[in-house]
């Protein structure tokens, strides 16, 4: 799967650019109506979705055993496990999301 790469900022007076998405930003704000940004709040992006879901079921998926953690990827929740033997254990979705299961091995905190 190919990572896109940023592009060099836009440059110019109140303009702010990363890959495809620009804003104009206001370069005052006295006696003008100026437009705000369209910036959705998490919760209605599609990755808002699956980070919700991760949240909602993280108890419950965190409680089978050889589970060691979980995460909200792209287009499906990662789940990774110590071995492979737990994959069975482990739903096929989760809160409507497919998920991708990882052999991590033990994750401990530093």
């Amino acid at each position: 799967m190919a990572v896109p790469t940023p592009r060099e900022p836009a440059r110019g007076a109140g303009t702010i650019g990363y890959m495809d998405r620009k804003f104009e930003e206001p370069t005052s704000l006295e006696g003008e109506e100026v437009a705000v940004p369209y910036r959705p709040d998490e919760a209605s992006t599609p990755q808002g979705g699956i980070a919700a879901a991760v949240r909602a079921h993280e108890g419950e998926v965190l409680g089978i055993e050889g589970v060691e953690g979980l995460a909200a990827g792209a287009d499906a929740i990662v789940v990774y496990t110590r071995d492979r033997s737990v994959a069975p254990r482990v739903p096929e979705t989760i809160g409507g999301y497919p998920v991708e299961i990882v052999v991590s091995g033990t994750i401990r905190a530093l």
